[in-house]
Formats: C-alpha cells, sequence, structure tokens
C-alpha cells in the first residue's frame, strides 16, 4: 500500500487524488511502485531448496544395524531421543556386563561369554532390531520437522 508523502500515513490507492487524513493534493509520490515481497522473505532451506522427507526405509535399515547407537533418531531429525538411546546403551551393556563379569569371576555362574558385555549388547541389539520393524508397519509416523515419512 502506498503512504501519504505529507503524513506518511498509509493510504488507499483509489486516493491517488486527495489524502484522506492530512487533505494533501497529489499524496502519492510519482516514484511508488509496488515493491516485490519475495526479496523481503529468507528462504526455509539454504539456496532456496525445498524440504525433502526423510524416507521409512533408511529408518528402518539404520534402526536395525545401528538402533543400539541411536543412529536412526539423529537421522530422522530427535537428536535427544539418539543421545538418550546412546546413554540406555552405554548404562545397560556396562551395568548387566559388568554383574555378569563379576559373577563369572567369583565362580558364581560359569558361563563361558567372553567379558561379559557381549550378552547384554545381543539383547540391546536385539531390541532395537525388533523396534525396526515399527518403521515399515506405522505408516502416521514422521521426522523432526514434523513431516511424515515417506
Amino acid at each position: 500500500m502506498p503512504t501519504c508523502r505529507n503524513c506518511h500515513r498509509t493510504i488507499g490507492k483509489f486516493d491517488a487524488d486527495v489524502c484522506p487524513y492530512c487533505g494533501t493534493t497529489d499524496p502519492i509520490d510519482s516514484q511508488y511502485q509496488t515493491k516485490d515481497m519475495t526479496s523481503f522473505i529468507d528462504p526455509q532451506r539454504p539456496k532456496g531448496g525445498l524440504y525433502k522427507s526423510k524416507r521409512r526405509k533408511v529408518a528402518f535399515w539404520l534402526c536395525f544395524f545401528l538402533g543400539f547407537a541411536g543412529i536412526h533418531d539423529f537421522y530422522l531429525g530427535f537428536k535427544k531421543n539418539g543421545i538418550a538411546n546412546i546413554i540406555f546403551t552405554t548404562c545397560f551393556v556396562g551395568i548387566i556386563g559388568t554383574i555378569i563379569l563379576i559373577l563369572n569371576l567369583t565362580n558364581v555362574i560359569e558361563w563361558s561369554i567372553p567379558g561379559g558385555y557381549l550378552l547384554p549388547f545381543a539383547v540391546d541389539f536385539f531390541l532395537h532390531a525388533g523396534y525396526a520393524f515399527h518403521y515399515v508397519l506405522k505408516d502416521s509416523l514422521k521426522d523432526g520437522n514434523g513431516v511424515f515419512l515417506r
């Protein structure tokens, strides 16, 4: 909308002869042009590219093989969940593995598990491998930006 050159209030194009506020004749500057608003809008993506939604098959395979490290959550944009996965895996494998190792060293149990950390890691790996099918079976999953997975 143009502004009056005298009082600087916004006026309509139909008030080109007299300003309705201050009464100035011919209030619109002769150099007035409409502005292209696209030059004032910042692009949402760098270089103006469109956002591409994440793929559910990639999320499935990342969760299947690297779910214990939370890589699938980082891929989908859920950084806090990815960090929580790393902390959970470290604590779960560390605590349970240490308990198995201590029980094995004190001869309470006689397992031939190397180091005692392999069993809890395998349990955690298979839990995430089972959870990976969640990405294939559920249709209404969204990524960190709220866009449906394709």
